[in-house]
């Protein structure tokens, strides 16, 4: 499947499920709507930037306090407790401990970013004439389990058991009753021992607790992996495009600004209205509400962008939703941004991209979680230059 079918699903209104599905969910602008009791969606721009900048909107969903009073009723869930407090940042605020510890392993991941190597894995791909194989376990996570293991000074093998681990408890809450969250409780100890375990190096007189890297060293890194699987697919699908960017460098800056807006695999972002609701013009949010903001659809808006749906090298640059807003928005951007173009870099330099020769139905498989789109694997026919 194309990325571009993932997108252009045709589904009215009444057939929109109340659970997410950041793959399948149709990708409509409009108006604020009721996704079920005190769950609300937003897609147009102005009401995604006006939910997430807004100084009363929260992190604190009312699902974990539910999960908090069984713990303390039921016991028997303390790892699993004390991952989905961190992965949810329930009761997060702006430049707290969390955020700042964030910071710092951001910075590191980018400092090494340039030491990485992405050609090499390529090139071995290559090295005996025209392949077919996975493009995220070979051209993207291979080198991300190796990135991570160098500025983290871990052990590579490890870092990638924690990252499969965490986005397994992540797709798995998706589906779990709180009741049921104790099933989860021996794969969140597994975590917790692992990072115990892991021994990264800081700069003397830093502490960072080893919890505080859950999410911008594994969970941040999942929808960057997302991201690129969804660009090299794209490349793929679209082989005179990849030729013009592989003969023009010079409009490479502009082919990745469409990737953040047009492939940016952060679907969902949850945030809770503040205690007097928010007011978005044409409708009002109630008190503590809810509030999924579809930042695809954001991205697609027509009031800011015309023919929202095709790649255009000449758009002027427009701030998008893919990062988030205000000061909760992810911390890890120019991280991202540096990271797609070293690899698109790569892979235009060192491979030419297309679909397989022959197309079967699990060459392209969705990722499990729900707030996230892109492909878990994707088969694609590697060639050298």
């Amino acid at each position: 499947m194309r990325t571009s079918e993932i997108n252009s699903q045709a589904f009215g209104p009444s057939t929109i499920r109340e659970a997410a599905d950041a793959n399948r969910d149709p990708i409509l602008v409009g108006t604020p709507w009721r996704r079920g009791y005190g769950h609300w969606q937003v897609s147009r721009m102005r009401d995604v930037r006006a939910v997430l900048a807004h100084p009363d909107t929260t992190t604190d969903d009312l699902a974990f306090r539910v999960f908090s009073r069984f713990r303390e009723k039921h016991g028997g869930v303390d790892s699993i407790f004390r991952l989905s407090r961190q992965i949810s940042r329930a009761h997060r605020t702006p430049n707290d401990a969390e955020r700042m510890d964030a910071i710092t392993v951001t910075k590191r991941l980018l400092e090494c970013l340039p030491a990485q190597d992405f050609r090499s894995p390529l090139a071995a791909l290559v090295s005996s004439g025209e392949t077919e194989a996975d493009a995220m376990a070979m051209a993207v996570q291979k080198p991300i389990m190796e990135w991570r293991a160098a500025a983290l000074g871990i052990n590579a093998a490890l870092g990638q058991e924690i990252e499969i681990d965490s986005i397994d408890i992540l797709a798995s809450l998706d589906r779990t009753a709180i009741p049921d969250f104790i099933k989860l409780e021996p794969k969140a100890a597994r975590i917790m021992g692992n990072l115990s375990a892991m021994n990264a190096g800081w700069s003397a007189g830093q502490k960072i607790p080893l919890i505080h890297l859950i999410s911008p060293a594994f969970l941040a890194i999942e929808p960057l992996s997302k991201t690129s699987g969804l660009m090299l697919a794209h490349l793929a699908d679209n082989p005179d495009l990849q030729e013009t960017l592989r003969n023009r460098a010079e409009l490479r800056p502009a082919y990745l600004q469409e990737v953040e807006r047009l492939l940016g695999a952060v679907r969902y972002v949850a945030r809770q209205i503040g205690p007097a609701g928010l007011d978005l013009g044409d409708m009002h949010l109630p008190p503590h509400s809810l509030v999924s903001c579809d930042l695809a659809a954001a991205n697609r808006d027509p009031e800011l962008w015309q023919d929202p749906e095709a790649f255009r090298f000449d758009r002027p640059r427009l701030q998008t939703a893919t990062f988030s807003f205000g000061s909760l928005a992810c911390t890890g951007s120019q991280l991202s941004r540096l990271f797609l173009s070293t690899l698109l870099d790569a892979a235009l330099e060192t491979v030419r991209l297309a679909a397989p020769f022959t197309a079967k139905p699990d060459d392209r498989r969705f990722a499990r979680w729900s707030m996230i789109r892109g492909y878990e694997s994707c088969r694609l026919r590697f060639a050298a230059i």
